[in-house]
């Protein structure tokens, strides 16, 4: 495994902590709109995909916003690959498992993700913002409930 920096570890443990004490509501399957839920798991799945195979999946403007773009970079993409394949194995598969929205964000739709990595499950968060753009980009500890 990477060795990973401590400070930017740090951080992420940090961002973790602070998505985990927010309040999220779950929105009713009945009212999850079809195509942004294809959307959310295209992108999450293209991403993976291309990491798995040892490449990255450039995010244009297009797709993600501008923030995301810069972050999620081949650097960044392939850290978090390498540090989450080192602890569950290899991307298999995605399955949805629901979708909830943040109170202090209703605007944003927060897919959650059964991932299959190393035959063990991880949650994959994508986050749409209004216009359908990826704005966040998650891969947790699973749980069936929402941290």
């Amino acid at each position: 495994m990477q060795n990973i920096n401590t400070p930017k570890l740090l951080l992420l443990v940090c961002i973790c902590f602070c998505v985990s004490c927010s309040r999220y509501k779950a929105v009713s399957p009945d009212d999850v709109n079809p195509e942004r839920l294809e959307l959310a798991r295209s992108i999450a799945d293209r991403l993976l995909v291309s990491q798995r195979n040892g490449g990255f999946f450039p995010l244009s403007n297009k797709e993600a916003t501008t923030a995301m773009v810069v972050k999620y970079d081949e650097k960044q993409q392939r850290k978090i690959y390498n540090f989450i394949t080192g602890t569950h194995g290899a991307y298999e598969e995605l399955a949805f498992h629901q979708l909830v929205r943040n109170e202090s964000r209703p605007s944003f739709d927060i897919y959650r993700f059964r991932g299959k990595f190393g035959g063990e499950d991880v949650e994959v968060r994508t986050t749409l913002d209004p216009q359908g753009k990826l704005a966040g980009f998650y891969l947790l500890q699973w749980s069936e409930r929402v941290r």
